[in-house]
């Protein structure tokens, strides 16, 4: 593989190579390529999407970081190595959101709530996201995804399910828990 030093961008497939190198040996030079380049354009997005420049910073260091550890999950079939590196970096800086959220709504007045408009880089990717949850819950089998679509959709109470699906309280909730590790298993393969 052609290494890249000195340059300021990174073509698609470069990336790719990149990534993959990564996963298969463990490629630490193409790591420090990779994040050379990637790292502070992942940097400026969250800081155009209105991070702080620490925290664009962290969320930048950490996305890199799953990137190495992730690299194997990598699959150049269905998503560049960009696109996979700035939907890491998405998914980061939305749970750092959701943290700082729920922190701040312990002791918050319900009342002064007000809805968040997202950008139309965030809403594109809502979409990509209510879609690949779409197609795992889909390829879960039918029994995983009528137990999770009751407990999650209907917002049922596990006691409530077990009654309709006519089980045992102890086999709903380890049905679910298996279900979930499924999902979450296949929802990370397509990272």
């Amino acid at each position: 593989m052609k290494r890249l030093s000195g340059r300021d961008n990174l073509s698609s497939d470069d990336a790719n190579q990149l990534v993959l190198a990564i996963a298969q040996r463990q490629d630490r030079t193409a790591f420090a390529e990779l994040f050379n380049l990637a790292a502070p354009k992942v940097k400026s997005y969250m800081m155009r999407t209105g991070s702080a420049p620490e925290l664009a910073e962290e969320i930048a260091q950490e996305a890199m970081l799953l990137v190495w550890r992730k690299a194997s999950y990598f699959d150049p079939a269905r998503a560049s190595a960009a696109t996979w590196i700035f939907t890491i970096a998405r998914n980061l800086r939305i749970d750092l959101q959701r943290k700082q959220k729920s922190s701040k709504l312990s002791g918050a007045d319900p009342s002064s709530f007000q809805e968040v408009e997202l950008t139309p880089e965030e809403l594109l990717f809502v979409r990509v996201d209510e879609e690949r949850i779409r197609t795992a819950m889909h390829a879960l089998s039918p029994e995983q995804e009528t137990i999770l679509r009751l407990s999650f959709f209907c917002d049922s109470p596990h006691s409530e399910i077990a009654k309709e699906l006519d089980l045992p309280l102890g086999t709903v909730k380890s049905r679910i828990r298996r279900a979930l590790v499924r999902l979450k298993t296949m929802l990370e393969e397509t990272l």
